[in-house]
């Protein structure tokens, strides 16, 4: 009896002629001509021009998208690509993260920009100099006269700032490297939401027409 209820709840698709559910036909009245002008067998739809599956609209509408923006910004690059097939199959768009592009001497590099960066280190080098300033005052046990007590300071504080620059140059090529990444992931979330926004604001102008025949209908019928 289910098997009887699926079959009278299927129906033919005029583009594909593959059996839809019910649900996954959509009526032509709410798609744009545009939409329809790029279905492959669309001179079928004389036959039944009432619904279209799912699958053929997806389809379809990824084609007339990617006409339309041709049409705007000339050839597509790889980009634009992913976000119409996604589009054409109605999948989520996959996003890389940047966490997977981050290596473990890229992670200590962010480490210890984050450490030198704060508040903390300058207050450590300030702390060991007190120290080892008060150990050669008092005992001089390191440093014995004549020699300077702060060479060794100097020495030390020198070979941090010559190790911090390639430190410096690696944690911002990789926070280059996520930003670069953040801003492909933006760029694919909002073209995709614009050319959704578009095709939604055909639809609700098809509608708002349709709407306006079937009004000017029922006043010429006195209605």
């Amino acid at each position: 009896m289910m098997n009887t209820l699926q079959n009278q709840e299927a129906k033919l698709c005029p583009n594909c002629g593959q059996l839809r559910n019910a649900n996954q036909m959509h009526p032509l009245e709410t798609i744009p001509a545009g939409v329809i002008a790029t279905f492959n067998h669309h001179e079928s739809l004389d036959d039944d021009p009432e619904m279209i599956c799912e699958i053929c609209l997806n389809k379809a509408k990824g084609k007339y998208l990617a006409q339309k923006l041709e049409e705007e910004i000339g050839s597509l690059s790889n980009l634009e690509r992913v976000v119409l097939d996604s589009i054409k199959s109605d999948t989520v768009l996959l996003l890389e993260e940047s966490d997977q592009t981050l290596t473990a001497p890229k992670g200590l590099a962010d480490k210890v920009v984050q450490l030198v960066g704060s508040w903390y280190f300058p207050l450590l080098i300030l702390l060991f100099i007190a120290i080892w300033s008060a150990v050669n005052f008092i005992f001089r046990p390191f440093e014995p006269y004549p020699t300077i007590y702060l060479a060794v300071i100097s020495a030390v504080l020198g070979s941090l700032a010559a190790l911090y620059g390639p430190i410096i140059l690696m944690s911002q090529r990789a926070q280059k490297n996520r930003d670069s990444l953040r801003a492909r992931n933006d760029y694919l979330v909002n073209l995709r939401a614009e050319l959704e926004v578009r095709y939604m604001g055909e639809q609700i102008q098809l509608m708002l027409d349709n709407q306006e025949k079937i009004g000017k209908r029922l006043r010429e019928k006195g209605i």
